[in-house]
């Protein structure tokens, strides 16, 4: 069994996994580009939930990069103050940012369901 502090220390540990961007390589024979992502805080996670039950999307993508992408370590690496220059990116590549946070947190339709039934 955990002490106190030891599971709030394993609460802020958060999984973080590769993102293969294909859309960044610039030749067949180059490394796979990649970004790290990590997986949500608990409010963070309501937060979208809130969004999502709202119907309120506008700047999704962008929140989500914000969120997620991170350095191999887990720390974030952009504000909510980038998201404007963000949006302005190719919206694959934030298409591809979405689809794997939202796989990595488990965000599914069955989810966000029982989020809007509480």
């Amino acid at each position: 069994m955990f002490s106190s502090d030891e599971l709030l220390l394993k609460l802020r540990k958060h999984e973080v996994k590769q993102v293969e961007i294909p859309e960044w390589q610039e030749k067949e024979d180059d490394p796979m580009p990649f970004l790290h992502i990590r997986s949500l805080s608990g409010s963070q996670r309501e937060e979208i939930e809130e969004i999502l039950i709202k119907n309120k999307t506008k700047d999704l993508r962008a929140l989500i990069f914000v969120m997620s992408v991170c350095d191999e370590k887990g720390s974030l690496l952009y504000k909510r103050d980038d998201m404007k220059m963000i949006n302005e990116g190719d919206s694959k590549v934030l298409d591809r940012v979405l689809h794997a946070a939202v796989k990595l947190n488990k965000m599914s339709q069955e989810a966000m369901d029982e989020a809007k039934k509480n």
